[in-house]
This record gives structure tokens, sequence and C-alpha cells, in this order.
């Protein structure tokens, strides 16, 4: 079988060839095409194959630096936003995607936090895919016990048809912990689904350092151990599962509290929490696809949207009370288990003062569109580990002061300003 062997060097890529011709005598002058490709870094080798079907060839192409030709201007060594045309030697065979992702396929990060009805969705739809957007993401709690694979299915229908990659959160009543049979069950009906993309995104449980969220107590270790069934179950029925811790309260410090929505509760702190979930189950963040994350400005839905760090922070707890704290979570994760996973957040933002039950202590509906606006454009959109924002929440029942569209179909302010931001036409694997 032949093999020809182009060498370009320089970066007016002038040719030097070479022949290595194994059980083939006449290689000059036959017709070839690209049959398929494979990219290293600085070297393309593609294999070519003749009209004649006894012969092939690869050809590498290197593009090197060479004093004997005149450099032109280097090419910008960061990855090429979406719409720009790949380099012209890699046209066939390469796809450029954005920037800011982790998943390998252009990825538009606009999301929401929604429930089930058709309406929110298609209000979710026509927010996160607008001007330029397509494919932004959903997040919907899920009880553990809920196996209604046909409503299920409908509403996966409704998000295929708007474009929605769904993320379901599986959450579970008040005072209940979830068995190991839960867990098996919520499995296979989730696996029977008809997901409108090929990954199927789940979060596990929601602020489980909170006691009101596990059982009414503080139990690191039985999280994790469920943590660790649901990975496996998951797993076990589909490679597709796409896993992710449940969201903790990384502001939260260690104590009984008074919650500022008013809960009674028990806390113990995030990293406290994290040590022991991984000491009950050595590795057991190193077995997540993600980490989900919640993203809130505190001290009482007062910070702003940039804000680094708040009074009060001791050096090694900067920025856990601001917009900014997932940023705090990772370094714990690579620091002290060495995990870096790109980031979802499950839920972010500010309440409104503006509600059925007005609150004089929050921001006005204007400031907080302001502070939506900014907190995506400037912090968000530019951060390459963050996959999916997803605000709390598009219409929420019971404290609709987080609401984006209230109850009686009022838009307010910060609907607009994150529909106004330029988004990526997200391309997932379907």
């Amino acid at each position: 079988m032949p093999w020809l062997k182009l060498l370009l060097t320089g970066h007016q890529k002038y040719l030097a060839l070479s022949l290595a011709v194994v059980g083939f005598s006449s290689l000059l002058g036959v017709n070839y095409f690209v049959e398929k490709a494979s990219i290293k870094p600085n070297v393309d080798t593609i294999l070519v194959q003749s009209s004649n079907a006894s012969s092939s060839a690869v050809l590498t192409i290197a593009t090197e630096s060479s004093q004997a030709v005149p450099p032109t201007k280097s090419p910008d060594p960061k990855p090429q936003p979406a719409g720009s045309p790949a380099p012209q030697a890699k046209k066939e065979v390469n796809t450029p995607t954005p920037a800011n992702n982790r998943l390998g396929w252009p990825n538009n990060k606009f999301g929401m936090y929604s429930y089930k009805d058709p309406e929110s969705i298609r209000l979710t739809a026509e927010l996160v895919n607008s001007n330029g957007g397509d494919w932004g993401w959903i997040l919907f709690p899920i009880n553990i016990k809920d196996h209604g694979v046909d409503s299920w299915n409908t509403i996966f229908s409704i998000c295929k048809e708007n474009h929605l990659i769904p993320i379901l959160q599986i959450i579970m009543d008040g005072g209940y912990t979830p068995t190991d049979a839960d867990i098996e069950e919520a499995a296979d009906f989730m696996n029977q689904l008809s997901w409108p993309t090929k990954r199927k995104y789940v979060t596990a449980f929601n602020e489980v350092n909170a006691a009101e969220y596990w059982g009414n107590r503080i139990d690191p270790t039985d999280v994790a151990n469920k943590l660790n069934k649901f990975i496996d179950a998951f797993k076990a029925r589909s490679g597709d599962f796409f896993l992710m811790n449940g969201a903790l309260n990384a502001s939260a410090r260690t104590g009984k509290v008074l919650t500022n929505l008013g809960v009674q509760t028990e806390y113990l702190g995030e990293p406290d929490f994290l040590e022991q979930m991984n000491n009950a189950v050595p590795g057991i963040f190193k077995k997540l696809d993600g980490w989900a994350v919640h993203t809130y400005p505190q001290p009482e839905y007062r910070g702003k949207p940039l804000d680094t760090t708040i009074s009060g922070e001791a050096a090694w707890e900067k920025g856990r009370n601001t917009m900014s704290s997932y940023k705090w979570e990772q370094n714990i994760l690579r620091s002290k288990f060495g995990v870096d996973l790109p980031i979802f957040i499950t839920e972010m933002g500010w309440p409104h003062k503006e509600g059925t039950s007005p609150r004089s202590g929050w921001y006005d509906q204007n400031t907080v569109s302001d502070y939506y606006k900014i907190v995506f454009r400037d912090l968000l959109l530019k951060d390459n580990n963050v996959v999916s924002v997803a605000p709390f929440g598009i219409k929420v029942t019971g404290l609709d002061n987080f609401s984006f569209v209230g109850n009686d179909g009022y838009r307010y302010p910060q609907f607009d300003a994150l529909k106004s931001l330029p988004k990526i036409a997200g391309n997932p694997p379907r």
C-alpha cells in the first residue's frame, strides 16, 4: 500500500515532499480524495483514498515557524467564537465551538428554573432562545416519587418543540429521606423518558446541608451513601445520564437559624459537609459529571452583581456570600478533593420588593433588572467553567418576589433585560 507524506512548513506553507511506497510502484498521477481524518495539536493527519481501491495515502500537514520564509501575523491563540470560520487547513475536519463552554458543542448558557406547566416552558423558551439563541436550558424540580411517564414525556415533547435542554432536579417531601428503592425506581423511570437531547441531565437532591431538606437532620454520611447509590443506579441504566450533586447552601454557617425567608432550620457549613461526605465515600465527587450550585447575593439578597467578597468574610471564605460563590466551591473541590467539574448554576438571583407580599428590604424591580443584566454579561457568560445558568425562576408560586413573570402575566423588567442580551445558537447532540 502506498503512503504519501506532505510536510508543509513555515507560515507561507511551502511544500517538502517525501514518498514511501509499499506494495505499489506507481503513485504519482493518481487522483485522491479525503476519506477520513484525525487531528493532533499542530499536526493534521488525513487518510486519503485513491480512485484505485488498492491504493491510499496519508497526508500529514504541520505548521512550524521557519526562518527561510518571512512570517506573517501570528494567528490568535484564543478559541474562535461561534460563527467564525475554521482555519483553512482544518475546514474539512474541524467544526469550531464557542470559547465559553466545556461540553464540546456550541452551548447557549441561558436557562431558567421552571415548574412543568406549558406556559412557563414557552415563556422560558422565549427568553433563553432570543437574540441569536437556540437550545437554552430549563430546570424542573421533580419529586422522587413522581413516576408519571406520560406526563413527563408530554413536557419533554414541549421542550423539544421549543429547543430547551431539560435538567431534572430530584427533590423530596419535607421530612423525607430517599430509600435505595426510591433511587432504583427513579432511575428506571427517568431512563424510560423520551429526552429531547442525547444527554440526560439530572441533579440529585437540594441544599442537603440544611436539615429541612434531608429528613429534618444533618447527615452528610447518609447523603454521601445515597448520592453514591444514585450515581451507580443511573449509570447502570444508561451512560447518557449526566449526573450532578444537589446544590448546597454555600453561605450557610453551622448552627440552628431562622433564615431570611422565615424558615427555622439547622445547617452544617459546606466545607465540613463536603469533607464528611468524602470521608464516608472516598472519591465520591470524582464520580460526578458536573457540579450544581446555587448563587445568591448575601447578606439578605442585598449583594451587588460583581461583589468578590463582603464585610466579615475571612480570607479562606472569600466570595462564599456573593454571586461568585461557585468559584469558592470550585476552589474547595480542586484543592481538597482533586476535582475540576463544569459548573451548572441551578438557582440564582435577586428577589424584587414587588410581589404579592411586598418586601421593603429588597431591591426594586428596576435595580434587580440591572443587576441580572450585569451579572450575566460581565461575570457568568465570560466564565468558561460555567455551562448553564438558571435563575429562580420564571413563575415562582408562593414567593413571587423571585418571579420573572407574575401570576397576572406581568413581566418584570428582568425578563426583557436578559432577553435582550446576545446569545449563542446551541447545538447539543440529539
